[in-house]
């Protein structure tokens, strides 16, 4: 299950897979092309009246949960429907990142009401643990630094386009094995740092 699929690139990948895949989405056009697909899909009212407990071995919230009003309330619902033993996967923009640090509310990510909540590391385990979840692995990945340096005096006016320049930076570096080490080591130590840009929480429902 893929909460908040978007244009179904994650549900794409797992059907290739072998998966069975459902999603849930707001957008009449995602629902429709998952529909077209043969997933099981739902609109969030649908899914909370709809979805049994237990449903699922994996539930996923990719880039979602900053979006929502009640958050908590959607990973509640989202660990409802894991089995357990079941994995449940987020990611969400981090208010600890070195871009936030140094960037403050000129930080792109801070675009309310686009983006409601920023989350911390620590409050995501705070949050998690209290829903019941165990083992969990909590990471912060990436740095984008095109609007840090944009920020500088001797930047250049052109306008920054932060996800293209994330895009191209992470081309550039998976083109060869010493800059994907590279990346490897640098994503390692932003972790251990807690200064990436984006949280990454893996964790279990316990059996």
């Amino acid at each position: 299950m893929d909460f908040g699929y978007g244009e179904g690139a994650l549900l794409q990948a797992a059907q290739r897979c072998g998966w069975e895949c459902a999603g849930v989405e707001v957008s009449p056009h995602a629902l429709a092309f998952g529909r077209s697909r043969g997933w099981t899909v739902f609109d969030p009212a649908e899914a909370l009246g709809r979805l049994p407990p237990g449903a699922f071995d994996v539930v996923t919230l990719v880039e979602v949960i900053e979006h929502l009003p009640e958050p908590a309330r959607a990973l509640s619902c989202a660990v409802g429907w894991l089995r357990p033993g079941g994995l449940l996967f987020l990611t969400t923009p981090n208010a600890d990142s070195l871009n936030r640090r140094v960037l403050g509310p000129r930080w792109s990510v801070v675009c309310p009401p686009e983006h409601l909540t920023i989350w911390s590391a620590r409050g995501l385990r705070v949050v998690l643990r209290g829903l019941g979840l165990a083992r969990l692995r909590v990471r912060t990945h990436g740095l984008n630094p095109v609007e840090i340096l944009a920020s500088v005096r001797w930047a250049t006016d052109r306008p920054v386009h932060r996800q293209q320049a994330a895009e191209a930076l992470s081309g550039a570096f998976g083109r060869t094995a010493t800059r994907r080490l590279f990346k490897k080591v640098a994503n390692g130590t932003l972790s251990l740092l807690g200064i990436g840009d984006t949280i990454k929480v893996w964790c279990e429902r316990p059996t």
